[in-house]
């Protein structure tokens, strides 16, 4: 049964900022390497594909990057946060 009195935990502060470190990762590897894959970003940080995908639509939601071109041949541009 689900504790429905949830009110968040230390745990969440510390999932929170994992969940930085990645998306500022993976905005410095986009920066690094426009042309970068969601392949090589899963590789280089140790994540799944579908985890990575999850991560840059969250930081695209956030309005940090954004993709010029086609998904192929196409490239990320970074915005500074």
């Amino acid at each position: 049964m689900p504790n429905l009195n949830y009110g968040g935990t230390q745990d969440d502060t510390v999932n929170d900022t994992v969940n930085d470190i990645v998306k500022n990762e993976i905005m410095s590897l986009m920066k690094n390497n426009p042309r970068i894959t969601i392949t090589d970003i899963a590789k280089a940080l140790n994540i799944s594909r579908p985890t990575a995908t999850r991560k840059i639509k969250e930081v695209k939601i956030d309005n940090y990057i954004y993709r010029i071109g086609s998904d192929k041949k196409g490239s990320w541009i970074v915005n500074e946060r």
